[in-house]
C-alpha cells in the first residue's frame, strides 16, 4: 500500500487540534494517513498580526513567512518517498527550512519542484501529501498548485488575490468549505468556479459557527466531517 500523508495547516487563532482540523485530520488518519501538524512560529512574527499601533500587514504579504514553515515539511516527505510507516509527525524548525531545503516559492535548492506532479490520474494524486488548511493556512494554496497536491481548504481566504490565483491554476482536486455569513473571506459563487467540490454552510461565520443553539454548530461540524470523508473516499484515495 502506498504511504499516505496529510499536513495540517492551522489558522492564525485556530490551532492544528481545533475541532474542524481535528475531524478532517482524523478522517485522513482513519484511512491510513500519517498526520503532520504544523504550528506557526519562527522569524519572531506573530501570525495573528502586527503589534498595536503598527501598520496592518496584508494577508498576502504573510505568504513567504508561511511558506518558509511549510516547505521543510514537504521536503522531508519528498525525501522519504517511498518510506516505511512511522514517519515522524513533526513541524518545521522554528528557525525555518534547512539550508538545502526548498525555497519559499516551492522549488528545491536546485530549482526543481519538490513533490511536483508527474501525472494527473487519481493514483498519482493519492501518492502526494494531502494539505488540510484553515483560514491562514490556506495561504499555502500556491504550494499546492505548484506541487500538484490535493487539499481540503476550510474557510479559505477567497478575498486574497494570490490565494484565488493559486486555486485557479491548481491541477489536483480540492474541497472548499465556507459559510455564507463569512463576508470577509468567503465567496460561494467564486468557490464554485474554482472547484467542483464545494460545501457551503448557510449562516455560518468564519469559524463555521451558526446562530442559535450550539447543537446546530455541532451539527455543522458533523456535516463538514462527512464532506471530508466523502472527498477522501471518492476523489483523493478511491
Amino acid at each position: 500500500m502506498v504511504e499516505r500523508n496529510a499536513i495540517v495547516l492551522p489558522g492564525g487563532r485556530y490551532g492544528p487540534y481545533a475541532p474542524l482540523l481535528t475531524y478532517a485530520a482524523t478522517a485522513a488518519e482513519r484511512r491510513g494517513a500519517h498526520i503532520h501538524p504544523v504550528t506557526w512560529g519562527g522569524d519572531g512574527w506573530d501570525p495573528n498580526g502586527p503589534p498595536p499601533n503598527a501598520p496592518k500587514i496584508p494577508l498576502a504579504d504573510r505568504m513567504p513567512w508561511l511558506h518558509r514553515q511549510v516547505t521543510p515539511v514537504l521536503d522531508r516527505l519528498a525525501a522519504h518517498r517511498p518510506a516505511a510507516h512511522g514517519v515522524a509527525a513533526d513541524g518545521p524548525a522554528a528557525d525555518g527550512p534547512a539550508a538545502d531545503g526548498p525555497t519559499a516559492d516551492g522549488s528545491a535548492a536546485d530549482g526543481s519542484a519538490v513533490g511536483g506532479p508527474t501525472a494527473d490520474g487519481p493514483s498519482a494524486v493519492g501518492r502526494r501529501p494531502l494539505l488540510i488548511g484553515k483560514s491562514l493556512g490556506t495561504l499555502a494554496a500556491p504550494l499546492a498548485a505548484e506541487r500538484g497536491l490535493p487539499a481540503v481548504w476550510l474557510t479559505p481566504l477567497l478575498r486574497v488575490g494570490p490565494v484565488v490565483e493559486a486555486l485557479r491554476r491548481a491541477t489536483a482536486p480540492m474541497l472548499l468549505v465556507g459559510g455564507t455569513a463569512d463576508h470577509t473571506h468567503w465567496d460561494g459563487a467564486l468557490a464554485r468556479t474554482l472547484s467542483s467540490h464545494v460545501l457551503e454552510i448557510p449562516d455560518a461565520d468564519h469559524g463555521l459557527l451558526v446562530p442559535g443553539p450550539l447543537a446546530r454548530s455541532a451539527a455543522v461540524l458533523g456535516q463538514v466531517a462527512a464532506a471530508v470523508e466523502e472527498f477522501l473516499d471518492d476523489v483523493v484515495w478511491p
